[in-house]
């Protein structure tokens, strides 16, 4: 566990250093993950949540840092300043500033507010310090494929919170439909290569053949899944998967397969009405680890 911990550790933190090598280039997500030796999908998801923001956010924010040590160490113009950070206008760059740091650059430089404020920049201790803790453990699982039919659309992090209204419109329309009579419904998670990932809320069936033309059907793959169990309210639900993500994970000896999505599993145990209960997170592994 020590040494799978070190290794993802290791990771980021190259990842990290890519990152303050290139602040003034534009930096991609898909660059980012190359680095560190992920698809972007699942770089994002564990850089998000071991570090605790998406990684573009963090980006902004480790450039407002920087821009701020400039305002108080040089004498650049803000514009000069603002345009360093990767701003088009002065306007736009003290908005942005005064939103992180509850100050204007000009009365920064002037001496209102911290020296350095913000984010800086994470060391290998500060990282193990955020890679520790312990969390829940999962089961394993080997499941057969399984078909899926529903709504789906896509979502970075900041529209996670609209995830519930994309369920307030597939829900009805599943009680009309051909479905396998479980109970189960599905929220199924697919890789994209940005930031962002698409969300489809769906239910099991038999076949893909006959499904409504304004759904989309997707097929399951076969193969070894970790499997934790969230409890309580879905508003919470982020907190469960960031502790997999970003603390779990980088303890196991396991890694994310590719050609999966992640899933959330929901069926008697969750109240639909109360949005309250216990949701399976199905995450799909290489293999499951020797005892």
């Amino acid at each position: 566990m020590l040494r799978a911990m070190k290794w993802y550790a290791a990771r980021l933190l190259r990842a990290l250093d890519w990152i303050e090598g290139h602040l003034d280039d534009d930096i991609a997500v898909a660059d980012v993950a190359a680095e560190a030796g992920y698809s972007p999908y699942h770089f994002h998801r564990i850089f998000s949540a071991a570090i605790g923001e998406p990684l573009m956010r963090f980006v902004r924010r480790r450039r407002l840092t920087r821009a701020a040590d400039e305002l108080r160490r040089t004498d650049q113009a803000i514009m000069a300043v603002a345009l360093t950070a990767g701003f088009d206008s002065q306007e736009a760059f003290t908005r942005a500033f005064k939103r992180a740091f509850d100050v204007t650059p000009g009365r920064h430089r002037a001496g209102e507010g911290p020296f350095l404020a913000g984010r800086h920049r994470i060391t290998r201790d500060a990282l193990d310090h955020l890679l520790e803790g312990t969390i829940m453990e999962p089961r394993f699982v080997e499941l057969e494929a399984f078909a899926v039919v529903g709504m789906a659309s896509w979502y970075t992090p900041e529209r996670m919170p609209e995830i519930p209204e994309l369920w307030g419109r597939f829900v009805p329309r599943s009680f009309t439909m051909k479905r396998i009579p479980d109970g189960k419904s599905y929220g199924l998670c697919f890789c994209s290569e940005g930031n962002g990932f698409f969300y489809m809320a769906g239910v099991p069936v038999a076949s893909l053949d006959d499904m409504p033309h304004d759904m989309v059907g997707k097929t399951v793959p076969a193969g070894a899944y970790a499997v934790f169990t969230h409890k309580g309210h879905v508003g919470k639900l982020k907190l469960t998967l960031d502790d997999i993500w970003g603390k779990w994970l980088p303890k196991s000896d396991c890694q994310p397969r590719r050609d999966a999505p992640d899933f959330e599993l929901y069926d008697e145990r969750f109240n639909g009405q109360t949005l309250d209960g216990e949701i399976d997170i199905y995450i799909p592994v290489a293999a499951i680890p020797e005892k």
